[in-house]
């Protein structure tokens, strides 16, 4: 019986960093559906994003041997492991890389201002409701809103802070190795 491969990418250090970033400006256009499956996950294009994820998939053959590549079509490609911790490396690498609503895609480009889905979808009525409330309070409705208003932003800072920082501090599971630089 032949050892299993084992769960390693043979890219540098370097390398590695330029394919999760390939990885995460396709998954975060909102042009690719990402589903759990049995062993890994299906990945399945959009319209105009099939050929940039055939060709990252082609790189992942090439560089991580560990993972089964099964082509459905040429919309949909699902990677599978026949080991557990294959799979959890795959769940980690595909499924919680940010993904981005079709609703917050224009052209397959990501708005590059979410501050702006805040404003609209929270600061508004923040600002709504503190007008209301200094209406009834008979105080002043400017020293209200903007009390309202620096307190949503310095809120909507601590979570995105903390998310950026959670991101960051995230473990790569010990069985996966990267071959090269270390």
């Amino acid at each position: 019986m032949s050892e299993p491969i084992p769960i390693a990418c043979t890219l540098t250090r370097a390398g590695l960093g330029h394919r999760v970033m390939a990885w995460r400006k396709l998954l975060s256009s909102g042009l690719v559906d990402r589903r759990r499956v049995p062993g890994g996950v299906r990945l399945t294009a959009r319209p105009g994003a099939e050929a940039a994820l055939m060709e990252l998939v082609e790189l992942e053959r090439e560089c991580c041997a560990w993972i089964r590549v099964e082509s459905a079509g040429e919309r949909s490609v699902t990677l599978t492991s026949e080991r557990a911790a294959g799979e959890a490396v795959l769940a980690q690498l595909f499924l919680r890389l940010p993904s981005v609503p079709p609703v917050f895609a224009l052209m397959g480009v990501v708005l590059a201002a979410p501050a702006l889905v805040c404003v609209v979808a929270c600061a508004l009525p923040v600002a709504v409701v503190a007008g209301l409330a200094a209406r009834a309070l008979a105080v002043a409705p400017g020293a209200l809103l903007t009390a309202a208003v620096a307190a949503l932003v310095a809120g909507a800072a601590c979570v995105w802070m903390w998310r950026r920082n959670a991101a960051a501090k995230r473990v790569v599971p010990a069985e996966v190795a990267v071959k090269g630089e270390r």
